[in-house]
């Protein structure tokens, strides 16, 4: 007897989860199932050698890919603080790790967890100890908690209680067909596991591809070991039809330029001037009579029309054309030559290809948009009263939810009291760090062009936010905020600061608090520049002495008292109208 039992979730969804996850995976297999022939002109024969030469345009694959790596990339920032020992050293990957085969938790949520749950929107995680339909050893039985996933198409049926937790839940396992050594070869059997919560503990019961009941456990735990990863939709929703009318598209293409474009030879002729149809006529009227002498039809199965068809037919002259092959033609005629086919219809195609690329990632991102944490604890409501940005802070919600469920079944498992606290990062960007250096960049310049100061300080707090948000605690973030707030002086490029100390517009003191130089550092500083200074002096006045115009020493500015002297002495040794003694050299008005 078959097994049908099915959530009505799982009913409604399954028709779309083989697309999906072909359209992720990509393949042969996305290939052969998705690729139309053109027309019933294309026989059987030229369709298969057509899919062999198809690729696949995986567009859709990269797209999620970018937005699974952006919140991959923040999983090193997850927090993951007590629980049991055992828990603490699995996530870092110490041991046999999270899932018996030394993964960290990091590694699984970003390699098993999250490509399951962006592409088929669900993905359970089981929490077991003794593995419930494989034998027990003294090893097993002594081994740490360890999880493995279920796939969407094997959850097949589940209800909660009045607390949201798993009241029954029905999943399928499909386990490889095992040879004499214990090794996997072709062929799989499907086993059925029914968990329900009786009498506060859980009861498992194992059945058969024929819904016999083969064997019944009792876990000493009071909840349901199993976490549900859901978001709202999938991201390849609306994408999945587009990258199979893309297969499409760039197989025709494929195969028109492999076997369709090539040259035709065309020859104007008169067939009035070669006699070609008295030719013709009379070959087709001697294969009639030849037939007909034959006996025709009646004697060997033979049409005489046809036949005389046929002759007609062959009596075509058959054109020699290429590189050493001459052609003459009549006078009066075209010359002969080579018709391409347009390339007009190949343009076409590929400009309208370029276009369902780049509407492939947008589609993503309108669904990432949209998309939200089927399932949140009271902790992610909060932080969603809070506002979160993006459909990538939903997706960290829900991974934080499903991984807390985790720790909390572990510890179960382990007897301990303390369940371990997982915090995810609030905040996710797509931009890389090239992009987001060029948007701080213009506001910075765009933050001294308003007179407010209440302008300037805001933009520095939003330059400050896109360049440390999610980087950096909030709290370490807030910190920064209030630094900028209590700010005397926003001012900080270099070379701005440098121009309002030559204007006498900004004091040292005022040049270091820009910086965040101690008050004393600046006393230091003035010290050892007059000391500088002195020195300069004293050693230039051992030469021509510090008499003149310009009293100061060359090169000491500070002591100089004119603050153009060195152009004003550059401008009169280059003029050469001027004697030694800087009078004028030029001659007076004659007489």
């Amino acid at each position: 007897m078959k097994i049908t039992i099915r959530h009505p979730d799982h009913t409604a969804n399954s028709g779309d989860w083989t697309k999906w996850r072909l359209t992720y995976e990509g393949g042969r297999t996305f290939v052969e199932t998705y690729l139309e022939k053109f027309s019933s002109r294309e026989d059987d024969e030229d369709f298969q050698a057509r899919t062999r030469m198809t690729a696949v345009p995986a567009f859709a694959k990269a797209a999620v890919n970018d937005i699974k790596n952006a919140i991959f990339q923040r999983i090193a920032d997850v927090i993951r603080k007590g629980g049991p020992e055992s828990y603490q050293n699995a996530v870092e990957g110490l041991g046999t790790g999270v899932d018996r085969r030394g993964s960290s938790m990091n590694a699984y949520i970003g390699r098993v967890i999250l490509p399951e749950l962006l592409t088929m929107k669900r993905v359970g995680v089981f929490v077991d100890r003794e593995r419930v339909n494989s034998p027990v050893t003294q090893g097993d039985s002594l081994a740490a908690p360890y999880i493995y996933i279920y796939r969407a198409e094997d959850i097949l049926s589940w209800t909660y209680d009045e607390n949201n937790k798993f009241k029954a839940l029905f999943l399928r396992d499909i386990n490889y067909k095992r040879n004499e050594f214990d090794l996997p070869e072709s062929g799989t059997d499907e086993t059925f596991r029914v968990l329900n919560l009786l009498e506060g503990r859980v009861v498992v019961t194992i059945l058969d591809s024929n819904g016999n009941v083969t064997s019944t456990q009792k876990l000493e735990l009071t909840e349901i070991p199993f976490a549900m990863f859901e978001l709202t939709d999938s991201l390849l929703r609306d994408v999945a039809d587009y990258q199979i009318a893309l297969m499409n598209m760039s197989s025709s293409d494929i195969a028109y330029c492999l076997k369709a474009n090539y040259p035709f030879y065309t020859e104007q002729r008169d067939p009035n001037r070669d006699g070609s149809h008295l030719k013709r006529s009379q070959v087709a009227a001697q294969a009639l009579v030849d037939a007909v002498n034959k006996g025709g039809a009646a004697t060997g199965g033979v049409d005489p029309l046809a036949t005389a068809q046929a002759e007609e037919s062959s009596t075509d002259d058959e054109i020699r054309a290429g590189a050493v092959h001459g052609r003459a033609y009549g006078k009066g005629f075209d010359r002969p030559g080579f018709i391409s086919p347009s390339t007009e219809p190949l343009m076409a195609s590929m400009e309208k290809q370029a276009q369902m690329k780049e509407e492939i990632r947008i589609l993503v991102n309108l669904n990432l948009s949209s998309v939200k944490p089927k399932m949140a604890s009271a902790e992610s409501k909060g932080m969603d009263e809070r506002g979160l940005e993006a459909g990538l802070s939903y997706i960290g919600l829900e991974l934080e939810h499903g991984e807390k469920q985790i720790a909390k079944f572990w510890s179960q498992y382990e007897g301990a009291t303390q369940v371990a606290h997982v915090a995810y990062p609030d905040r996710y960007d797509l931009k890389s760090d090239t992009e987001i250096l060029a948007q701080a960049e213009k506001l910075e310049e765009r933050m001294m062009a308003s007179p407010s100061e209440t302008y300037r300080r805001e933009i520095a707090k939003q330059i400050a936010s896109l360049m440390l948000s999610g980087k950096i605690p909030a709290q370490l973030l807030g910190t920064i905020h209030d630094e900028i707030e209590q700010a005397e002086i926003l001012v900080t490029d270099v070379e701005t600061v440098r121009m309002l100390m030559e204007s006498a517009v900004l004091d040292s003191k005022g040049a270091a608090l820009a910086f965040s130089i101690p008050e004393n550092r600046v006393a230091l500083a003035e010290k050892d520049h007059a000391a500088r200074a002195a020195r300069i002096l004293a050693a230039q006045s051992k030469g021509e002495g510090s008499q003149g115009k310009n009293p100061g020493a060359r090169g000491v500015s500070d002591l100089d008292s004119s603050t153009n002297s060195g152009s004003t002495e550059r401008k009169e040794a280059s003029d050469s109208t001027l004697d030694t003694e800087g009078s004028s050299k030029v001659r007076g008005k004659g007489k």
